[in-house]
């Protein structure tokens, strides 16, 4: 049993909190239906429990929450949404991997392991007796055993079918697709149905005011939507990812009532085509890379397709305003660039 200090409870209980979050959200729905006369900018805070060299994943969460509730007077910023976002996440970017027993492989395997099955012989795991998503399901169930309405809720890493092949064969992998594309099919088919059934347990256990997915306190999207990365997609051409890759995008994404976004982080400009007809891509998260194609993305997605843009060496945050304009844009800013939204967004 997680023990909360009361005043960590009242605070992370307060109904003002829960409010001024609610509005947030309405502002940020009309960035999405293109009605916001101001830019919406994002900045939240997070915080991530359960890696077991902490201590017991009880007492994380208490220390956790008393950190987010000692942020929460940020909270009532009226011009910037300031999240208070809490996630159980043990196993960080390899929580898939657990799942398919990579990390089982004993202290001899390769720093980056990968199966050793080929391509086309992956089976689903039994995820009823699954080590790692038993204690994902755990954690989660105990920070809702808190009811505690305002902190934002994001769960374990659930990437996207290609991601996580590439995570799991390597290269070998990539060489599939264009070799033994049957091979391909089958362990991308096993892959989305897991991370399907693990979205739909999280879509039905948490509601809809709180859950959000990886990251969000610079990906937070509007109520009832999900979230995929992208990150491998740049490694595939458009053909492929068209015929074998975007509709199981579609359906992960789907899982969500609305649909959602895809983060990328690298160049992916050459799927932009395929992601202005996905009708249930929602968003796309540039990151890193992905950047300095803002102008590229900005103008050839759909007209109700937003993007969500921070500042990098390649586009500067005066760039992404003379660009977007703050319409059909989230201007997600990391706490170092939160004193520029006078100057800069506002200016």
């Amino acid at each position: 049993m997680v023990k909360l200090k009361d005043e960590t409870r009242r605070i992370l209980s307060d109904p003002e909190l829960v409010e001024i979050q609610a509005r947030h959200f309405a502002d940020m729905e009309s960035v999405y239906d293109g009605t916001n006369t101001r830019p919406f900018v994002l900045s939240g805070f997070y915080s991530v429990v359960g890696e077991p060299a902490a201590g017991p994943v009880e007492e994380q969460m208490a220390r956790a929450l008393d950190e987010l509730a000692a942020k929460a007077e940020l909270m009532r910023d009226k011009r910037i949404f300031r999240p208070l976002c809490f996630s159980t996440s043990s196993y960080g970017e390899d929580f898939s991997e657990y799942l398919f027993g990579l990390h089982d492989l004993g202290p001899d395997a390769a720093e980056l392991p990968r199966l050793a099955t080929p391509v086309g012989t992956l089976d689903p795991p039994p995820l009823d007796n699954c080590p790692a998503w038993q204690q994902a399901k755990s954690q989660t169930e105990m920070f809702l055993e808190l009811e505690l309405p305002v902190p934002l809720y994001s769960g374990p890493y659930i990437t996207s079918p290609l991601v996580e092949a590439v995570n799991l064969h390597s290269q070998a992998f990539l060489i599939a697709m264009l070799n033994d594309p049957d091979a391909a099919r089958h362990d991308l088919r096993v892959l989305c149905d897991v991370q399907v059934q693990m979205r739909k347990w999280y879509v039905d256990n948490v509601s809809t005011e709180q859950l959000q997915w990886v990251a969000p306190r610079l990906r937070c999207t509007p109520y009832g939507m999900s979230q995929i990365d992208g990150c491998t997609h740049q490694l595939v051409g458009p053909d492929l990812y068209a015929e074998m890759v975007a509709p199981l995008d579609a359906e992960s994404l789907l899982v969500a009532p609305r649909g959602g976004m895809i983060h990328i982080c690298g160049y992916h400009t050459h799927h932009v085509p395929i992601w202005r007809e996905m009708d249930c891509l929602r968003a796309l998260q540039l990151s890193g890379d992905a950047m300095t194609d803002l102008p590229l993305y900005y103008n050839e997605l759909r007209d109700d397709q937003v993007v969500y843009v921070s500042p990098h060496a390649t586009m500067e945050l005066e760039q992404i305003m003379e660009v977007t304009g703050g319409k059909r844009a989230i201007v997600a800013l990391y706490e170092r660039d939160v004193h520029r939204v006078a100057t800069v967004v506002d200016g």
